[in-house]
This record gives C-alpha cells, sequence and structure tokens, in this order.
C-alpha cells in the first residue's frame, strides 16, 4: 500500500449529512484524495459524471435529486459519461434487501452499511484499488460478477472480461492514453457480449411465441412481442459496431415481423408465424458460425430455462437474510 497514490483520483463523494460527509472527506484526505467533489444531492453526482470529472463515485442509497438506479444503470450502459468502468460504492444506512437488489442489478461495485467509520470506508477503498470483480454481460445487466456456481447444462456461456480498474490505473501510475485504450477495448467487448446476449434472446423469444402459436395463443404472447420488440431494435442497434454486423438484415426483418405480430397478436397470420420461425433460425446460423458457444442448442430444442429469460444480475440467491446479504456485501473477500 506505500507505492499506492490516490493524489490523481478524482472522486465524487454524494451524501446528505454536512457532518458526516466532511468527517469521510477528512479522512480520505489523509489517506492521500485530494480530488473530492462534495454532493449533497444526486444533481452533482450526475454532472461530474456527464462532464468526466469522476473516477471513483460514492453515494448514499437514499440521497435526493434524482434515480441513483436509473444513473449507476445509464453509466454501465454508456448512457452517460465515456467510462462505463467508473468504480460505483454505495452506503446504505437501512437493511432493505429489495433496495440493496435493485443497485445491485443496476452494476454498483460495493454496498456498505452505515454506521461505518472512516478508517474502515478508506480501507475499503484501497482494497478495491486491487481487487475489482471481473464483468459479466447480460440482456440488461453489465456489472461485477457475483455468480457462485458455473452456467447450467445447456444453458448460454456468460464469460467474464476483466474491465478497466480506474482506482490500480491511475495509483499505479499508467498514462492517460493507456488508460483510453484499455477503456475502449473493454467497451467493444462489452458491445460483442451485448450483441451475443440480444441475439439468443431473440431467438428464444422468437421460438416460444412459435411454440405458443402452435397451440392456443393467449394474452400471455404480448409482452414476449414487446419484449422481442425492445431485444431486436437494440440488437439491430449494436450489431455495426461487431463481428456480427453481416446478422443486420435477417435481425431487421425479424424487427418488422415482431411489429407485425404486435398489430394482431392473438390472431397472426400463418406466413408471419412461419417467417418468424425462419428468421430465428437464420440469425442462429449466422451467430454460430462465428461463436458455436454463443448458442446452446439446447434453446432451440424448447427447453424453458430461467437463465435464458432472466434479465437481473447475476445474483446470489442463496440469501437467507438481510443480515447475511449485508455481511456478503461487505466481506472483502
Amino acid at each position: 500500500m506505500k507505492d499506492l497514490s490516490f493524489t490523481n483520483v478524482r472522486m465524487a463523494l454524494g451524501e446528505p449529512s454536512l457532518e458526516t460527509r466532511r468527517a469521510l472527506s477528512a479522512v480520505l484526505h489523509q489517506k492521500g484524495f485530494h480530488d473530492i467533489i462534495p454532493a449533497a444531492s444526486l444533481e452533482t453526482i450526475v454532472d461530474s459524471v456527464t462532464t468526466d470529472r469522476a473516477d471513483l463515485i460514492v453515494c448514499d442509497a437514499h440521497i435526493e435529486g434524482g434515480d441513483l438506479y436509473q444513473l449507476v444503470h445509464d453509466i454501465r450502459h454508456g448512457k452517460i459519461g465515456s467510462n462505463p468502468f467508473l468504480v460505483i460504492i454505495i452506503l446504505a444506512d437501512q437493511p432493505d434487501v429489495e433496495l440493496v437488489k435493485r443497485l445491485v442489478d443496476a452494476g454498483v461495485d460495493d454496498i456498505l452499511t452505515k454506521p461505518i467509520t472512516a478508517g474502515k470506508f478508506a480501507d475499503h477503498i484501497i482494497h478495491l484499488s486491487k481487487h475489482r470483480k471481473d464483468f459479466v454481460v447480460t440482456v440488461d445487466y453489465i456489472g461485477p460478477d457475483r455468480r457462485k456456481d458455473g452456467p447450467r447444462p445447456g444453458t448460454q456461456v456468460i464469460p467474464t472480461i476483466k474491465v478497466p480498474n480506474p482506482l490500480q490505473d491511475i495509483t499505479s501510475g499508467s498514462n492517460l492514453n493507456k488508460i483510453k485504450h484499455e477503456i475502449e477495448d473493454a467497451k467493444r467487448k462489452i458491445n460483442e457480449q451485448q450483441v451475443e446476449r440480444l441475439a439468443y434472446q431473440a431467438c428464444y423469444l422468437s421460438d416460444h411465441l412459435v411454440s405458443a402459436y402452435d397451440s392456443e395463443p393467449d394474452k400471455e404472447v404480448v409482452p414476449m412481442i414487446t419484449r422481442l420488440e425492445a431485444v431486436t431494435s437494440e440488437l439491430e442497434e449494436k450489431l455495426p459496431l461487431s463481428s456480427y454486423a453481416h446478422a443486420r438484415k435477417p435481425c431487421s426483418q425479424l424487427l418488422d415481423m415482431a411489429h407485425r405480430l404486435h398489430r394482431e397478436p392473438l390472431n397472426p397470420k400463418a406466413e408471419n408465424v412461419q417467417r418468424l420461425s425462419v428468421l430465428s433460425q437464420e440469425l442462429h446460423d449466422l451467430f454460430v458460425q462465428i461463436n458455436p458457444d454463443a448458442f446452446p442448442e439446447k434453446a432451440h430444442e424448447g427447453q424453458d430455462n430461467q437463465d435464458d429469460y432472466d434479465n437481473s444480475a447475476p445474483f446470489d440467491e442463496s440469501i437467507l437474510s438481510q443480515e447475511e446479504l449485508f455481511k456478503r456485501l461487505n466481506t472483502m473477500e
């Protein structure tokens, strides 16, 4: 730790209490953090992200002035700021499992419970500078990998991605150009995996819709069609910057077919259902040609698999209590 220098690390510290904010800032200053943006509301945090003035965000879970979940989600998905890999730590003084899980699903690095000593808080940041979790990508989640077990047989293989750690890069003295290159390289890898997840989901939904129409469709097909439209639309947007750009035509046609089904969800034309199946298979085949692991074949055998349709973060579901949840989140493994 003697080699660490946090002088150039830019921190946005969101804490409603002026007293707590000053106490945390004081101890962080002692640890070497000199570029701290104090924030009493979320607006200041948002401004620090949009103007690229933060490498580390520390924020109270109940801070006012906006939607903290949406901010974290937008950062991770590259919708705000230029670095989706900012280190994000949340401070929470209420053991609210739903709130914690929502923020975890947004992609935060850690959640620490209050009250927390300033010393322990600073030590945790130092720990993260050396031991950040790798990221995973699902259809709706980008963030630290919290899975304990490997994928079940027949599910899509979701590898981890080692993403830039601003704390480590800056404290180790990496030059700015090197850091920017690492960020752009990781963003390309993220986009590639997002495209694979989205294509997999589009085929999964298409196949299940075809199966539903083979029997007697009910109102449950409507949200599936809506979901297919959203997934395919995002896939079409991200394809050009991926290795699968050649799949844009069947993707666009699949999106058009989803729109047609949306207009006649319970009584579609037979040729539209048949075309949906054909387009799904075409999309599947184009992806498998490049990466056979992108589509486990069981996905086309009608196997109903929770992993295929789970849009939340890969999160440890063996939580028995609120206390255990916060204990695990606070453990520096």
